[in-house]
């Protein structure tokens, strides 16, 4: 998490939010999820809702690419720390009143298996929603691994895999890869051992 001063932050903390969500709005899963964080807001004002798919969305204005704001999502607390992920969830519904709740996500286990399972949801959004265009699409069956990460990502690492020669690479988001006849779940990306 980075800290950022940024336009209305002063703002958030006279008006009393205490996190701004930046979320998709074109989304049909995160919609719902919005509506019901509205709700359980019951008007309060607890939360900032911020659209990152409105057409006046800058992106740069928060210091960010557009794409990062999409690949996962996003909170600012009014100090200007930047949150991702599945901490994002547990600051909202911890400003709704669900603390207890949340404090159980934190346990550890639950809290891996939560953060997991977000990067899954996180990688399959698009898709999953009908909203992928060719830059998400699934290579066709049988054809080539791409192993090229979009937005100057790359392999966090590589570990040997055993005696066949290759290595197993990483990837901490963006498309998979994946080896010729591999099943399509397939969460790892193969890559030539080095000498």
């Amino acid at each position: 998490m980075r800290a950022v001063d940024g336009e209305g932050l002063a703002e958030g903390r006279a008006e009393g939010w205490q996190v701004e969500v930046f979320h998709d709005g074109d989304c049909p899963l995160c919609a719902r999820e919005v509506a019901l964080l509205r709700r359980l807001d019951r008007g309060r004002g607890r939360i900032r809702f911020t659209d990152v798919a409105a057409p006046d969305f800058d992106a740069a204005a928060h210091g960010k690419a557009h794409d990062d704001f999409m690949a996962r999502i996003h909170g600012r607390l009014p100090d200007g720390t930047w949150l991702e992920g599945v901490e994002v969830f547990r600051r909202l519904y911890a400003a709704v009143g669900l603390g207890p709740l949340v404090a159980a996500t934190r346990l550890p286990g639950v809290s891996h298996l939560l953060d997991a399972g977000y990067r899954v949801f996180a990688r399959n959004r698009l898709r999953w929603t009908g909203r992928c265009d060719a830059s998400c699409a699934a290579p066709p069956r049988g054809a080539a691994p791409r192993v090229e990460a979009s937005g100057g990502e790359t392999p966090r690492s590589v570990a040997p895999s055993g005696a066949n020669g290759r290595a197993r690479a990483d990837v901490s988001r963006g498309p998979t890869a994946r080896a010729p006849g591999a099943p399509a779940s397939a969460a790892s990306v193969v890559v030539a051992a080095a000498p």
